[in-house]
């Protein structure tokens, strides 16, 4: 037998297990003002109320929805600062016989995506509509059964877990033609006429084009070699053309300064190069370039993060530091494609920060760059006017030796008569003595 004081004690419990038990739909709640209103930023998973004589329980579970609102006047961010990040494919398209051969460059996610494959769109219009046929995780395709004579027209979709497309590539053009019939050799003549001279062998030829900055110099670099260089236009566009190239496969590397000096971050592609025909590079975005005017700046105090990107290019700037700091903001690039972001370091912790950029132009987004990095501390240091990148090993003259010299070394590795830029030790090869030079100039 349970007392009346007991029985009300018991169903307290009671109330208070059921209102643990009860889970209503999701709910959320508004934020407002005179001037705002923040739409849904809180789900609520409501657990209940109970009540006594001597007491009221209300419970709940809730957590603040991921995402962003912003206005002209505020901004704020909610939850974990989720910015996914893909990168758009960059195309190679090479036209042979009733057949364009088309390879792309791997779309990088992060940040809640996950590239799990791609597909190939075809059309005879550009622009489309294109017919899309998904060709799963790779990087290269063939499309066969074509008219030659008749332009095809092709863009690359990266696809997620659930097929969904979160990358679209630059459209790519190809046309294709029958196999010329090669010229005969001609047997060499006798007598005193001599013999005939022997037909040079058929080259190929490789178009690269995209964007950078405005007036920037864009340079091209096949297997380790400057080749060729242009300058982009007032719209950062530029076209890079390479005649006369013994059919193979080789690796070409894009990079660009901006007008104040500061090197991009090179963009490697390999492309496939066929006799009598032009290979095509499509949909290049380089990286904007970035910089910061302070190395170290006393708390307090802003940063100013700049650089060049594309005109009008929407530049988002990523920031991240000890523990959970981080930052985030956009920023549209001016008509002459220069950005700037001042980061309020008073609502940073004391400790080291990296800040990163990428830009997104017409739907197509660039890499980030490796970005630069800046102290949160208790003085301000003014970062040092840049220096040239002539150092010895770096080939590509990025001011830095890293990964992307090593492997220009590998391409000299024993071939006779290297670059002298890469015959470190001047002896006249390219062999280990090289690539401890190498090591030793190492920055990452």
């Amino acid at each position: 037998m349970v007392g009346n004081g007991r029985w009300r004690e018991v169903m307290a419990v009671a109330l208070l297990l059921g209102s643990a038990l009860v889970v209503r739909p999701l709910l959320a709640t508004d934020y407002t003002s005179n001037s705002f209103i923040l739409r849904d930023p809180v789900i609520v998973v409501e657990g209940g109320r109970a009540t006594s004589t001597s007491f009221e329980y209300f419970s709940s579970t809730s957590q603040t929805d991921i995402g962003e609102s912003t206005s002209t006047t505020f901004i704020q961010r909610a939850g974990f600062l989720y910015f996914p990040v893909v990168t758009s494919p960059v195309v190679t398209a090479t036209a042979g016989n009733a057949q364009v051969a088309l390879t792309w460059t791997a779309a990088s996610a992060s940040l809640g995506w996950t590239v799990s494959g791609y597909e190939v769109g075809q059309s005879t219009t550009s622009g489309g509509t294109y017919s899309y046929t998904n060709v799963g995780a790779v990087t290269s395709s063939t499309q066969s059964g074509l008219t030659n004579g008749t332009a095809y027209y092709f863009v690359v979709r990266g696809l997620d877990a659930f097929s969904n497309a979160i990358a679209t590539s630059t459209e790519a053009t190809g046309t294709p033609a029958a196999t010329p019939t090669p010229t005969p050799t001609p047997t060499p003549g006798g007598g005193t006429g001599g013999g005939a001279s022997l037909p040079r062998p058929a080259a190929g030829t490789i178009s690269a084009s995209g964007t950078a900055y405005p007036g920037a110099l864009v340079q091209l670099l096949k297997d380790g070699q400057f080749t060729v260089t242009t300058i982009a236009a007032t719209d950062g566009t530029f076209t890079l053309r390479l005649a006369n190239l013994t059919p193979a496969t080789y690796r070409f590397i894009i990079s660009a300064t901006d007008s104040d000096g500061r090197r991009s971050d090179p963009m490697t592609v390999a492309a496939t190069v066929t006799a009598n025909t032009t290979t095509t590079i499509v949909g290049i975005l380089l990286a904007p370039t970035i910089g910061t005017d302070k190395v170290e700046v006393r708390r307090g105090e802003a940063v100013v993060v700049s650089g060049q990107s594309a005109p009008g290019a929407n530049v988002a700037i990523l920031g991240d530091g000890p523990g959970d700091a981080e930052f985030f903001a956009t920023q549209a690039a001016g008509a002459d494609g220069r950005y700037r972001y001042e980061v309020d370091t008073g609502q940073l912790v004391l400790g080291g920060y990296r800040v990163r950029s990428r830009a997104t132009v017409d739907g197509v987004n660039s890499p980030l760059n490796r970005g630069e990095r800046f102290t949160v501390g208790e003085r301000t240091v003014i970062t040092p006017p840049q220096r040239s990148c002539d150092g010895p090993a770096d080939f590509n003259h990025d001011c830095r030796v890293n990964i992307i010299d090593f492997s220009i070394l590998v391409y000299w590795f024993y071939r006779p008569n290297p670059l002298s830029s890469v015959d470190l030790s001047s002896d006249g090869r390219v062999d280990l003595t090289d690539f401890s030079i190498l090591i030793y100039h190492w920055t990452g």
